[in-house]
């Protein structure tokens, strides 16, 4: 089981409103509020009200050979007889962490205001040395759906700040210190 505590995920927020990151930002000043984690276990989740508008999704997590995790978001098509994958801040629909060089985290929260589902990555600096501690890139990406016959649903990035901290790792860097419970 894969879960992020609330105060992982403030202390995610608190490093970035803090300024102790610096880096562009598709959105300087995002205000978050009422953060509440999606906990993740491997397998199908099914997420009640993933979606602001109310329709449940669900993220599926796998475990590849090599240990990394798998995410794939998916929200009920547009007929409503299956699923369609939901792009990633990547553009692909799938996205793979290993907890060294990169993490993801899920959570519903108040962004500037409006309910969002919100995506958090962790991705080790380009230039880093491939072992010992880093920086990171710390990302923020809301669920943007989209309309039927023409955009995608997908992660539209909010913000993007490099951490002044050194991690160990991506783990370590999104969750700031706070255990994550696998």
């Amino acid at each position: 089981m894969m879960k992020t505590s609330i105060k992982g995920l403030l202390a995610v927020f608190l490093l970035i409103a803090a300024g102790s990151c610096s880096h562009g930002s598709a959105r300087e000043h995002a205000r978050i509020t009422h953060l509440q984690s999606i906990a993740l276990r491997p397998g199908v989740n099914k997420i009640e009200m993933l979606v602001p508008d109310g329709r449940a999704g669900m993220i599926v997590t796998a475990t590849e050979p090599t240990g990394a995790t798998l995410y794939l978001v998916m929200l009920p098509d547009n007929a409503g007889t299956g699923w369609t994958t939901v792009t990633t801040g990547t553009g692909d629909a799938s996205l793979k962490a290993d907890g060294v060089n990169t993490a993801v985290r899920f959570a519903k929260a108040w962004l500037d205001g409006s309910p969002e589902t919100l995506m958090f990555t962790a991705t080790r600096t380009a230039g880093a040395a491939p072992a010992g501690p880093a920086t990171y890139n710390i990302v923020t990406y809301r669920l943007v759906t989209g309309r039927p016959g023409a955009t995608p649903s997908g992660f539209e990035e909010v913000s993007n700040q490099r951490s002044s901290i050194m991690y160990s790792s991506a783990d370590s860097a999104i969750a700031d210190g706070i255990p994550v419970v696998r």
